[in-house]
């Protein structure tokens, strides 16, 4: 049950180096940093790769991507009892209470998404509850009177708590209230913890589990750390990859009308090649055969540019459609 575990890779975010980011999401295609100082939330690609920044209406910090409204949740650093729903630009379109907050000492410091139940697990310092999204009847998943909880993350049936004691830091992962697995990790002198993301990969058989936990290292710098978990004994819910089927269905769906493009083309150009040679046959002088010419070449051109079109968008579906945090489990 017990083991320790240790980062894969390590990224340092370089071009950000004074930031201090507080809570990361992952949409199955981008992951996304909350910077509550500056009112902003940053964008980075799978390869941790900054994109663009949004600014915000408020000093959102911790925050998750629900993947059956397709929306985000995030908590304002200021408040203990309000999760605002925002949409995919980051605007506010709803709110949940949090009635009978049980941490009046604490504010939130962790939101994720169970999407077996539709219900949105809160952290906060001394206590996990489970709040569904009417607000009300809130369930106790954790306490504790001596650890500090610093993140929390729904992977139905399970889910993983972050926690630091004595200047360790753990992960447990539970199903219900049974702990299945405890991890020790790097010492906070190290990496001091700060959220967590559940990475899935829709390609290796369900058999990883993939976090990516935002962190600062010991010269304060912001750094994104990946750590696979061995999943053997665990059933994970299909919930869980529904963004890998919608990514590869859409894929697909790209895929299949390439090839239906491709199959016209190439019975344009076969048409395009018979009457060429239709027309030397016949042709009664060299003038006619230019005037034939000149079509055939004008219909390539245009078939150029369209396979340009058709390679930009293949390009662009393989750079989506794999897990690339995931492909280094491949031997």
């Amino acid at each position: 049950m017990n083991q320790s575990l240790e980062p894969e890779s390590s990224t340092i975010l370089s071009g950000h180096l004074c930031k201090c980011y507080e809570g990361i999401a992952f949409d199955c295609r981008f992951f996304y940093l909350t910077l509550p100082s500056e009112n902003k939330i940053f964008k980075f690609s799978r390869e941790f790769i900054f994109i663009k920044y949004y600014e915000v209406r408020r000093p959102y910090a911790a925050i998750t991507f629900d993947s059956i409204e397709n929306c985000f949740w995030a908590s304002d650093e200021r408040t203990r009892d309000i999760i605002f729903k925002l949409d995919g630009d980051f605007r506010e379109i709803g709110q949940i209470k949090i009635s009978h907050c049980r941490a009046e000492d604490s504010y939130i410091c962790s939101l994720s998404h169970n999407c077996e139940n539709d219900t949105i697990l809160v952290a906060y310092e001394n206590c996990i509850l489970e709040v569904p999204k009417e607000g009300n009847p809130i369930r106790i998943l954790q306490q504790s009177d001596c650890s500090i909880y610093l993140g929390v993350l729904s992977i139905p049936p399970y889910h993983v708590v972050i926690q630091s004691c004595r200047r360790k830091q753990s992960i447990d992962i539970f199903l219900e209230d049974q702990l299945i697995k405890n991890c020790c990790i790097f010492d906070s002198s190290e990496h001091q913890i700060k959220d967590l993301a559940f990475v899935p990969c829709c390609d290796d058989g369900r058999q990883t589990i993939v976090l990516v936990i935002l962190a600062e290292d010991s010269c304060k710098r912001p750094c994104l750390l990946k750590c696979v978990l061995d999943s053997c004994g665990m059933k994970l819910s299909d919930c869980n990859f529904i963004c890998c089927c919608r990514q590869g269905g859409c894929s697909c769906d790209v895929i299949e009308s390439i090839a239906r493009a491709e199959c016209a083309l190439a019975h344009i150009l076969n048409a395009e090649g018979e009457k060429l040679q239709k027309a030397v046959e016949i042709a009664d002088n060299i003038c006619e055969l230019l005037e034939i010419n000149q079509s055939v070449n004008k219909t390539i051109t245009k078939i150029t540019f369209l396979e340009q079109v058709l390679y930009a968008k293949l390009e662009a579906v393989s750079d989506g459609k794999a897990c690339d945090i995931c492909k280094g489990q491949k031997k």
